[in-house]
């Protein structure tokens, strides 16, 4: 669409080192998705997976769609306190595809940059920053 003020997803740049980068910091015992690719794989072979999932991130931005698997998620109850038979006392919990997760993130941290460096967010917008919290805008205001 020429003209229009707004990038489209095709504009975010994702760029294999980065995508390595995340791949390596992932906590390997984290539960599977959907998809069932464990997160301690996509960590070990990094260097091997991080081309084709850069291959993968750049294909599903430019079309504008994710994979089938990137759009399911399991829940599945966690305990919290009291009767471990109660289910009042358990709570539930979204596992989704680690790839997507991984997605965005990269996409999370692209927005956040640009966000930044051009000064669109008001220095009073603490929710959802780094190293900026809802105590740090009470203690503000107070």
């Amino acid at each position: 669409m020429e003209g229009c003020p707004y990038p489209s997803m095709a504009t975010f740049n994702i760029e294999c080192e980065e995508v390595h980068k995340v791949l390596r910091n992932l906590q390997p015992h984290k539960a599977t998705g959907p998809d069932a690719i464990p997160t301690r794989l996509l960590q070990e072979f990094a260097s091997e997976l991080s081309p084709v999932l850069t291959l993968l991130f750049r294909a599903s931005l430019s079309q504008a769609t994710v994979p089938d698997d990137w759009k399911q998620t399991l829940v599945a109850p966690i305990f919290k306190k009291g009767d471990k038979s109660s289910p009042a006392n358990y709570g539930p919990i979204s596992l989704t595809s680690v790839c997507c997760k991984i997605m965005e993130h990269i996409m999370h941290s692209q927005i956040m940059q640009h966000l930044d460096e051009h000064g669109i967010l008001s220095d009073a917008q603490h929710g959802f920053r780094m190293r900026r919290l809802c105590d740090t805008k009470l203690l503000l205001t107070l």
